[in-house]
């Protein structure tokens, strides 16, 4: 499996939580993951909230390959700033980042987009507004997946990534059909969500 970093972009209700929760329960992103659950309703039926100590004390006795799902609720930044290290220190992870564009800015989560894949950690990315994606995001992601947009900031941000052909695409996806466009490595799409 390629250890690369995604992108997923979408308004709400457009199914990018259903894409990643599908491709999870098909065991495409392995079986060591950490998510970031800034809503703390998105994952739930995924399983408990697991708190930062709850973390530290399992890792204390877990082996290097031990399969895990762990869903964080922060509430605070300093909290994910602290399970970005976490997820550094475990490597060998996907750490699915739910609402990116709230705190792709830290330090600590920028840390992990960089140093992230000399440990073995891949990100999963997912925000609804495109405009609003830290550019520290954009230029780490080898693979964006959108889903439909009509907002003409989000639309210029695709413009400006890619091209007009790009933009015109993701404004006419059929959002009842959870229609997506793929720019990129498309390559990994097939790998993850097929």
């Amino acid at each position: 499996m390629e250890n690369k970093h995604l992108l997923i972009l979408g308004k709400s209700g457009t199914g990018k939580t259903h894409l990643i929760k599908s491709a999870l329960s098909q065991g495409k992103f392995g079986n060591r993951i950490f998510i970031i659950d800034i809503k703390g309703a998105e994952y739930a039926d995924l399983g408990k909230e697991t708190t930062f100590l709850d973390a530290c004390k399992t890792l204390k006795t877990m082996k290097k390959d031990t399969p895990f799902l762990w869903r964080f609720v922060p509430e605070s930044e300093s909290q994910i700033q602290m399970f970005c290290r976490l997820a550094l220190t475990v490597g060998n992870c996907v750490v699915i980042a739910e609402e990116v564009s709230e705190y792709a800015r830290l330090p600590k989560f920028r840390v992990l987009l960089t140093r992230g894949r000399s440990e073995g950690v891949q990100t999963v990315c997912i925000a609804q507004r495109p405009a609003d994606v830290h550019r520290s995001v954009q230029s780490q992601c080898a693979m964006t997946i959108a889903f439909f947009t009509d907002d003409s900031r989000d639309l210029q941000w695709v413009l400006e990534r890619y091209d007009q052909n790009s933009a015109d695409e993701v404004r006419t996806l059929d959002k009842s059909k959870y229609e997506i466009a793929v720019w990129g490595e498309t390559h990994l799409y097939n790998q993850y969500f097929k």
